[in-house]
């Protein structure tokens, strides 16, 4: 793990009991990344789409904050520099969310 991610963990909130609203905390990420990032991403461990913000002392999804840059730098890299219709990342966005069934509700990662 590089030394900002050490900053951003020890800075992130600590994780919340299962069931309980979703904080920000990166765990669920990092311990069982969820099916956009197995299948999509490829990630074998961590997701890749897990951002951190400093400002927020939160960790986000990529994918959702972000869709249309992780999409096309794994999923489609022939499209990288060129522009896409306007409603195309509003789709996948839509898309991700369908598929995840809403990020940052509920915290679905076991109690430890």
């Amino acid at each position: 793990m590089g030394e900002m991610m050490r900053q951003a963990f020890s800075e992130a909130p600590t994780k919340p009991r299962q069931d309980d609203p979703c904080n920000g905390c990166g765990i669920c990420c990092i311990l069982q990344p969820c099916l956009v990032a197995t299948q999509y991403l490829k990630a074998t461990d961590k997701c890749p789409a897990l951002e951190w913000s400093a400002k927020d002392k939160r960790f986000y999804c990529g994918m959702v904050v972000r869709p249309l840059h992780y999409f096309v730098t794994i999923q489609a890299p022939h499209l990288i520099g060129k522009t896409p219709p306007p409603d195309f990342e509003p789709q996948i966005r839509a898309w991700i969310l369908d598929i995840l069934g809403g990020v940052g509700g509920r915290c679905d990662s076991e109690d430890f």
